[in-house]
């Protein structure tokens, strides 16, 4: 598994037009809360709704990285349906008894 993950992985974090703005908004204050302590903080700020899916791909895929081998697939349920269990199997034998000699 690469550590920051996938193309795929990235655009699955990176969200819909929500998202975006709510990561946007947390960048501009990010940055005129940081723009007076350090440029390198509000640097770092200010470029939040770019690095926070790599961030939060990474975080999914680091206990996984554990494991010498281990993959990540997407798949669609496309039905799911109820079956009844088969009757359950009562024993009519009576239990075995075991004899014990002093």
């Amino acid at each position: 598994l690469p550590v920051s993950g996938t193309g795929a992985s990235y655009s699955y974090y990176w969200g819909g037009v929500d998202t975006i703005l709510r990561r946007l908004s947390i960048s501009l204050a990010g940055l005129l809360i940081t723009t007076n302590l350090n440029a390198l903080l509000a640097a770092t700020a200010s470029l939040y709704f770019v690095w926070a899916p790599a961030a939060l791909s990474a975080r999914r895929n680091a206990p996984l990285r554990r494991f010498k081998h281990a993959a990540l697939w997407h798949a669609r349920i496309l039905s799911v349906s109820r079956e009844q269990a088969p009757p359950r199997r009562t024993n009519t034998t009576p239990p075995a008894t075991t004899t014990v000699m002093l």
